[in-house]
């Protein structure tokens, strides 16, 4: 990263304000995330909302900041946004939102991927293992398939590059600074929300913690950079040609596939369809989707996206409320 100074942060500045504004519906999808606060707490949500995307917008300016060299560099960047053939670019997205979308509601409807994870729990747990430490093992063990099946259809069946998927290990150290401003924040988080990350909650040992954090890379961390980042954004970045409008969709996607985990947990219970379809059309309060989405693009790597995913509600807090 070059030295920053008080004319790169104002062209930065620049740069991502124009991006909003180019995009109307980048804007409308924004604001709508803001006012979803509303709906979720009120007033104080709201605020809570209010500042979240504040946090976005400084997130971005980092990011930006970080990578803005690489537009001048001879790095291989446009690999990525070459569609090798359309056709192959939205089967390689269908087949990725099914996929998950599929597995999650196989898991969370109490189907096979469910009961596996059931025997694996119950068997780390009769080990000796700690409650929580055996059901993110046996969470990781069941979704960790899921990503190494849509590994082996993207290369090997779709012909799809690993440059073109993000696998290169770029802008590791970006990932880790993104992770360690969480770290900072979650008790931010809990002091405001009461929400926070689950190392500042005092529960837990930290070593437990730390073998939470592991199995999290092989439960969120990966498989959700990988399908959404990875091969979904990637495929919309190659066939849009729009930044702006490939990230709302890439999150909008993103939001959808956890719909299934929230209607198991009774969250939705009472609210009509057409609250389910607006989860799906808005960001939220916390609009994670974005933030990776952005970074992805940027970086043009799964991997800094990985490291801040993992780190999430276990050991840092990228929004209030996490």
């Amino acid at each position: 990263m070059a030295r920053v100074d008080g004319r790169r942060i104002a062209t930065g500045v620049r740069h991502l304000t124009a991006g909003l504004v180019g995009s109307r519906l980048l804007m409308a999808y924004v604001a709508l995330g803001i006012l979803s606060g509303f709906g979720n707490g009120g007033p104080v949500g709201l605020i809570d909302a209010v500042i979240n995307y504040g946090l976005l917008g400084v997130y971005a300016l980092i990011v930006f900041l970080w990578t803005d060299n690489d537009d001048r560099s001879v790095e291989p960047k446009q690999e990525m946004a070459i569609a090798a053939s359309r056709r192959r670019d939205v089967t390689a997205i269908v087949v990725a939102f099914a996929l998950a979308f599929g597995f999650a509601a196989w898991l969370w409807s109490h189907g096979f991927p469910f009961e596996v994870y059931s025997s694996i729990r119950r068997w780390l747990a009769d080990a000796g293992w700690n409650p929580a430490l055996a059901a993110k093992a046996a969470n990781a063990s069941v979704v960790s398939a899921e990503a190494v099946v849509l590994f082996a259809l993207a290369i090997p069946v779709l012909k799809l590059r690993p440059g073109q998927l993000g696998l290169a290990p770029r802008r590791v150290m970006l990932g880790m600074v993104l992770a360690a401003a969480g770290f900072v924040l979650a008790p931010v988080s809990r002091l405001i929300t009461g929400g926070t990350a689950l190392v500042w909650q005092g529960k837990l040992a930290i070593p437990i913690v730390l073998g939470v954090l592991a199995f999290q890379v092989f439960s969120n961390g990966f498989p959700e950079e990988f399908i959404f980042r990875g091969v979904i954004l990637s495929r919309l970045l190659a066939l849009l040609r729009r930044p702006a409008s490939a990230l709302v969709l890439s999150s909008a996607l993103f939001t959808a596939v956890h719909i299934p985990s929230a209607l198991a947990s009774g969250v939705l219970r009472g609210y009509p369809w057409v609250v389910v379809l607006g989860l799906i059309l808005t960001p939220g309060p916390e609009p994670t989707g974005l933030a990776w989405g952005y970074l992805f693009y940027r970086a043009r790597s799964i991997w800094p996206g990985v490291i801040w995913h993992t780190s999430a509600s276990v050991v840092g807090c990228p929004f209030l409320g996490c």
